[in-house]
């Protein structure tokens, strides 16, 4: 027992190591969420829930890779640090549930799942801050890239999410008041509501380097990035959704000996196994032909679409998970008639994944 308890911990420990390993959970509990919001009559309060748990971690993995293309860090106060922020974020993972959970107020997902990004949030802002008074290299692009941050990026969105952090505990307190819910949004959805727009002002914040790239010396305002580590990190990340989506067609716990079942699990392998292909091939591996080398510009639309392409890779697995429960029992469904609902999503996502790799 004591060798298993071992063997967790050290797998544990290794698995923190690696950051894109938290990538995996999340993504999987979002084609559950992605799934339940498209059973259900309120689809825009589920998007919202949708955009509002997605966002937050999407911000807080790529934050985490930008930092560490531009800056190097090897003492053991930093990998500690390390290690409590994904441990915040683990909680804040593994509080990603179905869309009946977040609906329901007696629930605390949302409250846990907000108290985790705020305090994800304050390492973030430590970080900054210490890269203000003590980063090494070339101190005037540092300092001012950094108080940038701080000012319009971590500062504001960690006000956002203490914000939600306080409505959720002040809706959770509160749950057995909350009988009737509105029939499109009420105050319970609020914490979710502001976690999602801190996801837009995310992508209005990096629209805006590029305007200050045409007013001000950007040689004194922007510390570059490893170009070749984006792309590996990125490539990487790629992989994970393609990985997601095979868990998609093979976690899903039942089985049937349907014949449909067999094709569509086949099909499915099939598809993800061709989209692999397009999306390496889609982009150079060179980092002077790559979008991520040239203006600032093209940076920006090339993030904008890895989250276009991410959005429609969880589609595409939930896509593969309708289909399939509709196959093994199609009574258990929340939803009527779910294959036609399962197609039209598919195609949607397949479209906008085609559309997206064509403009990458």
């Amino acid at each position: 027992v004591e060798t298993s308890v071992m063997l967790l911990a050290c797998s544990f420990l290794a698995l923190l190591s690696i950051d894109n390993f938290l990538s995996m959970h999340p993504l999987c509990c979002r084609g559950v969420l992605l799934k339940t919001i498209i059973g259900v009559d309120q689809r825009v309060r589920g998007c919202m829930y949708f955009f509002g748990s997605l966002g937050p971690l999407w911000a807080c993995w790529d934050n985490e890779t930008f930092y560490q293309s531009r800056y190097l860090t090897i003492d053991y106060c930093h990998r500690i640090t390390e290690v409590l922020r994904y441990i915040f974020v683990a909680f804040a993972i593994f509080n990603i549930t179905e869309f009946q959970n977040y609906y329901d107020p007696l629930n605390a997902n949302i409250l846990i799942y907000t108290l985790s990004m705020t305090l994800e949030q304050m390492m973030q802002l430590a970080l900054r801050v210490e890269l203000y008074f003590k980063g090494l290299g070339d101190e005037v692009p540092i300092k001012n890239h950094s108080l940038h941050e701080i000012k319009f990026r971590k500062l504001p969105f960690l006000a956002m999410y203490i914000a939600a952090f306080v409505v959720a505990a002040i809706s959770y307190s509160r749950a057995n008041e909350f009988t009737d819910r509105g029939k499109v949004w009420d105050f319970n959805d609020l914490p979710m509501t502001i976690t999602a727009v801190i996801y837009l002002l995310e992508l209005l914040y990096e629209f805006s380097w590029y305007q200050l790239g045409q007013i001000k010396d950007v040689r004194t305002y922007f510390v570059p990035v490893i170009v070749d580590y984006l792309i590996k990190r990125y490539g990487e990340f790629t992989l994970l959704l393609l990985g997601e989506c095979i868990l998609s067609l093979l976690g899903i716990g039942e089985t049937t000996t349907s014949k449909y079942y067999y094709m569509i699990v086949i099909f499915g392998i099939v598809t993800v196994i061709w989209l692999l292909f397009l999306i390496f091939e889609s982009e150079p591996s060179d980092a002077q032909a790559h979008a991520l080398w040239g203006n600032r510009w093209n940076t920006v639309c090339y993030i904008l679409l890895i989250q276009i392409i991410t959005i429609s890779l969880i589609g595409l697995g939930a896509s593969f998970k309708i289909f399939l429960h509709t196959v093994i029992d199609e009574n258990t469904l929340p939803y009527d008639d779910g294959r036609d609902i399962g197609i039209k999503f598919f195609v949607v996502v397949l479209s906008l994944l085609v559309v997206s790799l064509e403009l990458l």
